[in-house]
């Protein structure tokens, strides 16, 4: 197209290289992408905009739109930071696998608990190696319920709190996990959750003195708890959850956030290894 055939009005006043056909609702004259500015639902061109006293949004650089904030639902509202849901899931898988237990007849428990090697009727951990894990969300009788219960309830809420959810759930599968080792290494049964229960009396004993808190009623219902795993028969698995409770705790401890951070990482390993090379020098050397 010649220059004598180009009509300027259907190019950019301000662009005269840029071809376009919307006009300024004000003024009329011919605007380009760039200068066309949006301003109570019309379209102006740079000057009437500057004019109007708003703030010029070229409809090409237009700023983005803020993200999307996923509202929480109301079913969900109570849980926060600072909720326990850890110690709540806990409790409620507790109360699930003991009522599925029941409605079985107790099948439940013979293939997730830790039983003796030679144990007439019953497969041992040799034949059943997942116990090891399994056995800590064991909630056995409706006494042990109760007890363990309670007792996940009532230190799981504060230590969870202490460390954070990560770190609980941490402490809770390690000291259940110590239980199962130690009851496979002393040929002794596991049908409850009370390593894991040991593991957080442990780590609230470690607490409490670390912040010169009264120890002697502690100290007597430590007793009075091992007294009932001694009935119960399950002594070997509070003594070693007991144990993995306590390391896991020091390791906690250990953890300032600062560059030890990574050795403390490598002390929880560590825990975790003694007791899986414990638990496979039984099965290997002993055997069944």
């Amino acid at each position: 197209m010649s220059d004598a055939s180009r009509n300027p009005d259907d190019y950019c006043y301000r662009h005269p290289d840029r071809l376009s056909f919307v006009l300024c609702e004000r003024c009329g004259r011919t605007i380009c992408l760039e200068c066309q500015n949006h301003v109570d639902g019309r379209v102006l061109c740079p000057d009437d905009a500057t004019r109007s006293n708003v703030t010029m949004l070229p409809v090409n650089r237009r700023p983005k739109k803020p993200p999307r904030v996923r509202r929480q639902s109301r079913l969900f509202a109570w849980v926060t930071d600072s909720t326990p849901i850890i110690t709540y899931s806990l409790l409620v898988l507790l109360v699930f696998v003991f009522i599925v237990d029941l409605g079985t007849g107790g099948l439940l428990t013979l293939y997730l608990g830790v039983f003796p090697t030679g144990l007439a009727g019953v497969a041992d951990v040799l034949h059943q190696p997942w116990s090891l894990l399994t056995s800590m969300i064991l909630p056995g009788s409706v006494f042990g319920l109760l007890i363990n219960g309670y007792s996940t309830y009532a230190l799981g809420t504060q230590l969870e709190r202490l460390f954070d959810r990560r770190k609980f759930i941490t402490l809770y599968i390690v000291s259940g996990f110590g239980a199962a080792v130690v009851s496979f290494l002393l040929n002794q049964s596991l049908t409850y959750s009370i390593g894991a229960v040991f593991g957080l009396v442990a780590a609230t004993v470690v607490v409490a003195r670390r912040m010169g808190s009264n120890m002697i009623f502690l100290y007597v219902t430590c007793a009075i708890s091992f007294v009932f795993a001694i009935v119960f028969g399950q002594w070997a698995g509070a003594i070693g959850g007991a144990l993995a409770g306590l390391g896991t705790t020091f390791t906690y401890l250990y953890d300032d956030g600062s560059a030890r951070h990574k050795r403390s990482r490598f002390l929880m390993i560590g825990v975790i290894a003694v007791f899986v090379v414990l638990a496979v020098v039984r099965a290997l050397v002993f055997g069944g």
